[in-house]
């Protein structure tokens, strides 16, 4: 069997732009929220937008991308597609 596999490296490409547009779309009790609502924090390796009453993190953990929301305990691991929909990975040449 002769299989001619590319592997490619991607990183992640989070700004507040986006990571808004994530949130709203896994979270649906903050959709009505303006961007102006939102404050985005880089930190080490996890991103940080809080809105209000709610504190966002998203992370890498074991080569999946994790969407939490801190005080509801709420967690997601987001799909291979939405971070391409939501222009959350680049390609590294």
């Amino acid at each position: 069997m002769n299989e001619n596999t590319q592997f490619k490296e991607l990183k992640l490409n989070v700004n507040k732009t986006n990571m808004v547009k994530l949130c709203k779309f896994y979270f649906h009790e903050i959709l009505n929220k303006k961007s102006t609502d939102f404050y985005f924090h880089k930190g080490g390796s996890f991103f940080k937008l809080e809105c209000g009453s709610y504190e966002f993190h998203l992370s890498v953990c074991i080569g999946k991308v994790r969407l939490s929301e801190r005080y509801s305990g709420v967690s997601y691991v987001v799909a291979y597609d939405d971070l391409f929909k939501f222009d959350l990975v680049k390609e590294i040449n």
